[in-house]
């Protein structure tokens, strides 16, 4: 085995599940209509900040996009799961690729995956890098191992020894935050992480990108560019050029992507109503009762409705 490769399989080694890790905690996540309880790192930064994230920008994202019945999804910078494990649960016919770099979170995103028994989600212990800084020497035994692990036939740890060590930074405090680089500041520890240059993921034809990858976006965005997605959701700590989403890119791009500490600034984008047919959405709030929601359809579409009627029946199309 070379020295690269040694070097590889002792990186994957560091980062998958270990039996003496950090201790984690019980959630109660709620989204997409979906009541779950997840394991999560004890760390309150790792899980607060993905639960924000899910509550702040996915599910509000989500509530005014158009999910198609099936898909590919990929999900850069998963944590433990958070927004995958319900999304996954909620629409079972798309399948969900999972990256997560650190190995406490990736340990509880493996849980979760077991724990909710669910086969379309696929959890991969590396970050997300591009073409220009990730290229590895061996690039058709990366895309073989790629599509080896998507149709099922190929293990994931041995994708490790082809990718390249790429450098990042983890915060001392808030642990969950990683970032590309090690020209960070003193509170922030080096590390490597196996890194898969995104224009691999162009096989896997995702229609879906959520992306947490602080000082990676620019360089995933623009190795997916030639890829038809509909959906981008995540949040941005760089300057994203609008043309990499929209400009001539491929798919609907309805897009949510806020800039980190500064949510007024976001990329924001819908899907464009040219050949739909004239429709009226009508937006509710999920944890009211079924007979509320009813009652609020029904005032919007039958003029002179009365709740007091009985029996409560759905309208037409309901």
């Amino acid at each position: 085995m070379s020295e690269a490769m040694e070097n590889n399989s002792e990186a994957i080694r560091r980062l998958e599940p270990q039996p003496k890790r950090g201790t984690t905690v019980t959630v109660d996540v709620s989204a997409f209509g979906r009541n779950l309880n997840l394991v999560a790192p004890s760390h309150k930064f790792l899980r607060n900040d993905s639960l924000w994230r899910l509550n702040n920008i996915y599910e509000p994202a989500l509530t005014v996009q158009t999910l198609a019945p099936s898909g590919v999804a990929l999900d850069i910078g998963a944590g433990f799961g958070s927004f995958a494990i319900p999304f996954a649960v909620q629409f079972p016919d798309w399948t969900v690729y999972c990256f997560e770099p650190d190995p406490e979170s990736f340990a509880a995103l493996s849980d979760n995956i077991v724990l909710q028994k669910l086969v379309n989600v696929i959890a991969l212990p590396f970050a997300v890098g591009g073409d220009a800084f990730d290229m590895p020497d061996n690039p058709d035994a990366v895309l073989a191992a790629v599509n080896g692990i998507a149709s099922g036939s190929q293990a994931i740890e041995p994708l490790a020894t082809f990718l390249p060590l790429r450098d990042f930074s983890r915060h001392g405090v808030n642990l969950g935050y990683i970032a590309r680089g090690t020209d960070l500041a003193l509170d922030f520890s080096h590390f490597q992480a196996p890194t898969l240059s995104a224009s691999f993921l162009k096989s896997l034809a995702p229609r879906f990108l959520k992306i947490v990858a602080p000082n990676s976006e620019v360089m995933i965005l623009d190795a997916l560019k030639d890829c038809e997605i509909d959906h981008i959701i995540g949040e941005t700590w760089s300057y994203i050029p609008a043309a990499l989403i929209y400009g001539d890119a491929k798919g609907l791009r309805q897009s949510w992507v806020p800039r980190a500490g500064i949510p007024l600034f976001s990329l924001r984008r819908s899907a464009n109503p040219e050949g739909f047919e004239p429709k009226l959405d009508v937006v509710v709030a999920m944890y009211n009762s079924r007979g509320y929601i009813l009652d609020c359809i029904a005032g919007v579409l039958n003029p002179g409705y009365s709740s007091n009627a009985s029996p409560r029946a759905a309208p037409v199309g309901f």
